[in-house]
């Protein structure tokens, strides 16, 4: 059953957190440590469940 579900998990939750974390970073280039910052500041203002809600039309 543990594998079961980390195949789910593969095969549907990370796409979305790739997606989540594709589209806040989009057109950042600078260091990784700038962009670390701004992932972390956007996620602050919406975290990822919000994000994925509203990606499903449920947010």
């Amino acid at each position: 059953k543990g594998q079961a579900l980390v195949e789910e998990g593969r095969k549907d939750i990370w796409p979305l957190i790739q997606h989540c974390v594709a589209s806040i970073l989009d057109g950042q280039n600078g260091p990784l440590l700038e962009q670390l910052d701004h992932l972390e500041d956007a996620l602050k203002a919406r975290p990822f469940l919000a994000r994925i809600e509203a990606r499903a039309g449920r947010g």
